[in-house]
């Protein structure tokens, strides 16, 4: 979408204003769907809580940040004529700004989604290797602590720093060096770190 967005309605708008509707449309969608799969996983899991069947709640909060995070998505396309979101550049906006708000809103939420993934898979290598050693609500007050108090983290770090903005993909980090060490790194090392966990 990014690579033809740019047409010849105007060189100095990006996205141009015929390509809008189409990404519009696309984050509508995309919002859409994981917000519906979120809600289908968080009612049928929670019936599964609540009967007592399991009392591993991580899959509900990880489908709980996904409908988050979904949203996101949702409310950039619901936006689009009222709050200036994209540019073919990064450029951050001042904290007062609905779109500073919206970045940090989906970088939090991004953030809290792969933590997520990665606490499932320790907590599927612990219930092999370790058992119950440790007492359940020990282990699962640890597993909040860090998805919430690390995502919290990195996004106070970026919203202190004013780095939020708009880029081509809507309100998100507008700094690159951010990027890297708040989004890029994290989700690389989970993605590692699951793998390695997988296959031990």
């Amino acid at each position: 979408i990014m690579t033809t967005t740019i047409s010849d309605d105007d060189d100095d708008t990006w996205p141009a204003p015929s390509d809008m509707n189409t990404i519009r449309m696309i984050f509508w969608v995309g919002g859409a769907l994981g917000i519906v799969s979120s809600l289908f996983i968080m009612i049928t899991y929670g019936k599964f809580l609540l009967s007592g069947k399991t009392r591993n709640a991580f899959v509900f909060f990880l489908a709980l940040c996904d409908l988050m995070f979904s949203a996101k998505w949702f409310i950039t396309a619901s936006l689009v004529n009222h709050v200036e979101q994209f540019s073919l550049v990064p450029v951050p906006v001042p904290r007062n700004d609905p779109c500073f708000w919206i970045g940090a809103f989906g970088h939090f939420w991004g953030l809290s989604t792969t933590s997520w993934n990665m606490m499932i898979s320790i907590r599927l290598v612990r219930s092999f290797h370790v058992g119950q050693q440790v007492p359940r609500q020990k282990i699962g007050a640890g597993y909040h602590a860090y998805v919430w108090g690390s995502s919290l983290l990195g996004t106070s770090i970026i919203a202190y720093m004013g780095a939020f903005g708009k880029t081509q993909i809507g309100c998100y980090i507008s700094n690159k060096v951010l990027e890297d060490i708040f989004t890029l790194t994290p989700i690389s090392s989970y993605i590692v770190l699951c793998t390695a966990i997988l296959i031990i």
